[in-house]
């Protein structure tokens, strides 16, 4: 009898360990990447205020971006950081240097002075989309709109994604493997005094 019982209370503490540890690892894993999403979000529109800084004005007043930008990898073919902007309905294109040999994709109309975030997969690769609305006014107090795209390569926060969660099963593995051993001896000391009052009824029983 007392194996069973001590068996059936083993198996229970371990079920709700691993669920506890499973829910757990989900929980730390999603708020991972959601930080890391936030991060990509947010240096993206760091990204477009870069631009909007290079930005110049040609002899109407319109804007007009330059041919280099001083990040580097604007400027080396399939870096994994792009940029282009597509404005005054369809009469201005420009992207960056980075982008050639890549089709330009069509942007979504994002209101003036906010934007969207996203997550893409095509067959040239996955990243992060982030598209950012502004209205120009040129010399004859026109208003022009322009939206401005930037895509990162997801590669960088895969990688960092895979490494916490490396971390995290090396972790959770060892600790799961000390609170399974703490658990079986506090339910072997446990049991104890149910074991002696066991063997004083065998003791009994057999006169």
């Amino acid at each position: 009898m007392m194996p069973s019982i001590h068996l059936r209370l083993l198996l229970a503490v371990t079920l709700a360990l691993v669920a506890f540890l499973g829910l757990g690892s989900f929980a730390l894993d999603k708020a991972f990447s959601d930080s890391l999403e936030r991060a990509a979000e947010e240096r993206l529109l760091g990204y477009v205020y870069a631009l909007l800084g290079a930005a110049k004005t040609d002899t109407e007043g319109r804007m007009r971006l330059p041919g280099s930008l001083p990040d580097p990898r604007f400027s080396n073919p399939d870096s994994g950081l792009y940029a282009w902007v597509l404005g005054e309905d369809g009469n201005y294109r420009w992207h960056s240097l980075s982008m050639v040999g890549r089709p330009v994709k069509p942007l979504e109309v994002v209101k003036a002075g906010s934007h969207s975030f996203s997550y893409e997969e095509s067959a040239g690769g996955s990243f992060y989309l982030l598209v950012f609305g502004l209205l120009w006014e040129d010399d004859a107090g026109k208003e022009l709109s322009y939206s401005f795209a930037i895509a990162e390569n997801d590669a960088a926060i895969q990688a960092q994604v895979s490494t916490f969660r490396e971390s995290l099963l090396v972790w959770l593995g060892g600790v799961s493997v000390i609170l399974l051993m703490l658990q079986g001896l506090v339910l072997s000391w446990g049991l104890r005094p149910l074991r002696q009052v066991s063997s004083g009824l065998k003791r009994i029983e057999s006169g």
